[in-house]
């Protein structure tokens, strides 16, 4: 597929720029991507604009031309408005504006008179705009300026505005008065404005005001504040119409779809029946209503064309090897598309900065999907119930925790427990391309050996196991260790990793600091607590699980027990991260075939980690900050997917 382009010419008509000296009229081409050719660059290239000028001064902002273009319009944008609501709903196009004047005519911030003055030289333009004629007022015209900068300023009191005037007698001048009202006088003349209606006209007035220096100056910091024009390009969500928040979360659609086709191939042969963007939006379909790959096409086609959505046997097929229009995948081949993939996203995480210094927790756990269509060699079985054994698909899962960009930085496989420590160590390979690994946390499940090692041959000191109470464990750690204390005890010979771990041994369901604060080089070991006068009983009688038992290789004389518990509490993001994978972005699939598991897991994965960047970076068109539910960014995939010419929407 071609790469295309979606092209929205939006043109700026400011009679307010006139007032102000300049132009007046300018033209900012926004060019869009349908789907991306790199797949890798950083997201705020995607709109990057070079700036040209024609022969009349008609300045405009325009990114190198592409190929086949998709007209996507014209936007005309006046200056004034007719309802400066309007200001509110295109605040994220006027920002584009001033940011490109602030900048291309090397603008100074306004001092706070010099703001006074561009002000007043817009003002009667922007009364007109809300129906006040100066000359026909109730009042002079001096009190109609001063209430205009009263309003502008977010003034709240008429005392304010006295103050104001009277420390700035260039205003005063521009104002024509001498000398200055009295605050008593101010305050007869706001009530008359206010009996007639003209205190609120104004105030709309100021608005226009303020915002039409603003599309030419930057503003006095206290103005920018006030009225929420102290960012440039990165605005909220909820200043922009509906419609245009939603064509955002589309046009990252676009993008995300367009970096997953730049690797998932499915191996296929000449003409093909339908799109990879079609055969991502089953996914996403699938997803969305929990219905089986098979029949997702059936409730597709009661929202769009039918002949645009693919059957869900064509989807399996393709996965399966048995379509006419493709190859068959091996599972080492889906396994290396998908690390292609995930390392696309993560590379899009990166560059935003979303890995903050780069030094990141993560953690590791394995999700079932129980299966019960009989025995498969590419499941695990498991007790369930007691008395029935039944299989499920097991997926090693590793992500980020303690962020706000949560991230799966690898979903596989495993089809026994000792294969464990080579599907982790897939997701580690990963991830260390992007990111140092501060603290590493596992449940008791990986209290074993090679897991703990190829953790650790991955640069991670930080490590930390929750012990399984095996006999060894309650004997030798948690057996000597008094009630309420805890406790630590260096290189323990517990599992077969080496070099061995250290232990940490906190006190279970009770304020984990004890009551006297110690530094950790002080902390008592096992040595010291088995002394006589300790009269400490080895012998078990006592309840033993009292204690929780940490193992790492953090160091036990820099390293308290209790705060290495604290710590490993961090761990139950990953638990959310599962339930949010399974119950949110897993397709449906009833199928035996080990390869469309591997498939419907890892899409699930890509989904997860498009909704964690999409809400937490600015979005390419518009710069704006979402954010979306799993639902409505699969939705927008679908659409993209099953919609072939989607009109892009202006404000």
């Amino acid at each position: 597929m071609s790469s295309r382009k979606a092209e929205v010419v939006i043109n700026h008509e400011d009679s307010y720029s006139r007032d102000l000296g300049s132009n007046g009229s300018y033209s900012i081409d926004k060019t869009f991507s349908m789907k991306e050719d790199d797949g890798g660059e950083d997201d705020e290239n995607d709109d990057e604009e070079t700036v040209n000028s024609d022969a009349s001064g008609h300045q405009s902002t325009q990114e190198a031309p592409e190929t086949d273009p998709i007209d996507g319009g014209t936007v005309t944008l006046t200056h004034p408005t007719t309802d400066s609501h309007d200001l509110d709903e295109r605040r994220y196009l006027n920002a584009q504006l001033a940011a490109y004047n602030h900048s291309a005519n090397d603008r100074d911030t306004l001092t706070p008179e010099a703001f006074d003055a561009k002000l007043l030289q817009v003002a009667d333009r922007a009364l007109n705009s809300v129906g006040v004629t100066v000359p026909e007022a109730e009042v002079e015209p001096f009190y109609i300026y001063a209430y205009l900068l009263h309003e502008a300023w977010g003034m709240d009191s008429i005392p304010k505005l006295y103050e104001h005037l009277e420390s700035r007698t260039q205003t005063l001048e521009r104002l024509g008065v001498e000398p200055l009202p009295s605050i008593p006088t101010l305050y007869r003349r706001e009530n008359t404005m206010r009996d007639g209606g003209l205190t609120e006209l104004i105030a709309e007035a100021a608005k226009q005001a303020v915002h039409a220096v603003w599309r030419e100056y930057p503003l006095p910091p206290e103005i920018a504040k006030c009225w929420g024009l102290d960012t440039e390009m990165t605005v909220s969500e909820n200043w922009v119409s509906p419609s245009i928040r939603r064509e955002a979360v589309r046009n990252w659609a676009r993008i995300l779809v367009g970096d997953a086709t730049q690797h998932l191939t499915f191996n296929r042969i000449g003409e093909v029946e339908y799109e990879l963007e079609q055969i991502i939006a089953a996914f996403a379909h699938s997803a969305l209503q929990t219905v089986g790959l098979t029949n997702g096409s059936t409730t597709a086609a009661y929202l769009y064309d039918e002949d645009t959505v693919p059957s869900g046997h064509t989807v399996t097929e393709l996965l399966r090897g048995d379509s006419a229009y493709a190859n068959s995948l091996g599972k080492a081949e889906i396994e290396d598309q998908f690390d292609a993939v995930h390392s696309s996203v993560l590379e899009r995480f990166d560059s935003h900065g979303l890995f903050g210094d780069g030094t990141v927790d993560i953690a590791g756990d394995t999700t079932d999907e129980l299966w019960w269509g009989g025995k498969n060699p590419h499941t695990i079985g498991r007790a369930y119930p007691v008395n029935d054994s039944v299989p499920a698909w097991k997926y090693a899962v590793m992500a980020t925790v303690n962020t706000d960009a949560p991230v799966c930085f690898g979903v596989n496989l495993v089809e026994s427990k000792d294969q464990y420590a080579a599907a982790f160590k897939e997701s580690l390979d990963r991830a260390t391309r992007f990111i140092d690994i501060n603290y590493a946390l596992f449940d008791k499940e990986f209290y074993d050996g090679d897991i703990i090692e190829t953790v650790y041959e991955h640069d991670c000191p930080g490590l930390i196991v929750k012990a399984q109470n095996y006999e060894k464990v309650k004997k030798e750690l948690i057996g000597p260790t008094p009630d309420g204390q805890p406790n630590t005890e260096p290189d323990v010979d517990l599992t077969s990793a080496t070099p061995n771990p250290n232990a940490f041994i906190v006190p279970k369901e009770q304020d984990p600091k004890p009551t006297t604060t110690q530094d950790a080089g002080n902390q008592q070991t096992l040595a010291q607590f088995t002394g006589a006068a300790h009269n400490v009983d080895n012998s078990l009688a006592r309840d033993i699980s009292s204690h929780i038992v940490y193992i790492s290789y953090l160091s036990v004389t820099e390293h308290d027990a209790v705060d290495v518990a604290d710590v490993y509490s961090d761990r139950w993001a990953i638990e959310t991260l599962i339930r949010a994978l399974k119950r949110g972005f897993l397709p449906e699939s009833g199928s035996d075939d080990e390869l469309v598991r591997i498939y419907i897991i890892n899409i699930a994965a890509m989904f997860l980690n498009w909704r964690s960047l999409v809400n937490n970076a600015p979005s390419p068109r518009y710069k704006l900050p979402l954010t979306v539910t799993g639902q409505e960014l699969l939705t927008a995939v679908r659409d993209i997917g099953f919609k072939q010419d989607l009109e892009v929407v202006g404000p």
